[in-house]
C-alpha cells in the first residue's frame, strides 16, 4: 500500500530524478513539479469516484506542450458509459510569451 503524503514535497531531485519521498498519495494537492525548462514538467491528477449505482473516473493532465482532460462515467444499473476527452497540443512556451 502506498503512503499518504501530508506535507508539501518536491516531486524531483535537483538533478531530475524522481524524488522518492515524493512517492505515494495525498487527500489535497502536495506534490510539486519542480523540474526546470518547457516541456519537463508533467503535472496529472486522476479522481476516480465508484458506489453501487455508478462509477466517476476523470483526469486532467499538463505536460506543457500537451493538456488533455478525459472523463467516463458509467451507469452501473442500465451498463450505460458515457466518455468525453479533450487534447490541446503544442501550446506557446510560456518563456516566449511578451510580457
Amino acid at each position: 500500500m502506498e503512503r499518504e503524503i501530508h506535507q508539501p514535497v518536491d516531486m524531483c531531485l535537483k538533478n531530475g530524478r524522481l524524488n522518492e519521498a515524493a512517492v505515494g498519495w495525498s487527500r489535497f494537492p502536495m506534490h510539486k513539479a519542480n523540474l526546470k525548462g518547457w516541456g519537463r514538467r508533467k503535472r496529472f491528477d486522476y479522481w476516480c469516484v465508484v458506489s453501487p449505482e455508478m462509477i466517476l473516473a476523470f483526469s486532467i493532465s499538463d505536460t506543457d506542450y500537451k493538456a488533455a482532460t478525459s472523463m467516463f462515467f458509467l451507469d452501473r444499473t442500465t451498463q450505460t458509459e458515457t466518455t468525453a476527452s479533450s487534447m490541446d497540443w503544442f501550446r506557446s512556451n510560456p518563456t516566449s510569451r511578451a510580457r
